[in-house]
């Protein structure tokens, strides 16, 4: 039996029914690392038609994000900055 891997999965609802969509997937022996529960107010708000989205939601889907990327790839995002930019200058 192969490794099954879901890298993002979308769920419109209440945070009662994706804790559901959790437990079904780990019944069916799938390994959920990471998930994430954004109120939406309505289905179009995922398509940027519905309630705007708070700076908080943002915050944390940029970091499910970055955690997901991590956990899949094992591969560390890191955010840009001005001591690793000039690491590389001659002194």
């Amino acid at each position: 039996e192969g490794r099954q891997l879901a890298v993002f999965a979308c769920h419109y609802g209440d945070k009662e029914a994706l804790g559901r969509v959790v437990e079904e997937l780990s019944r069916r022996k799938a390994r959920v690392v990471n998930s994430l529960n954004v109120q939406a107010g309505s289905p179009w708000n995922v398509v940027g038609a519905g309630k705007k989205l708070s700076e908080e939601d943002l915050i944390r889907a940029a970091g499910f994000g970055e955690r997901t990327v991590n956990n899949a790839f094992n591969f560390r995002v890191k955010k840009s900055c001005e001591k690793r930019r000039i690491s590389g200058y001659v002194k």
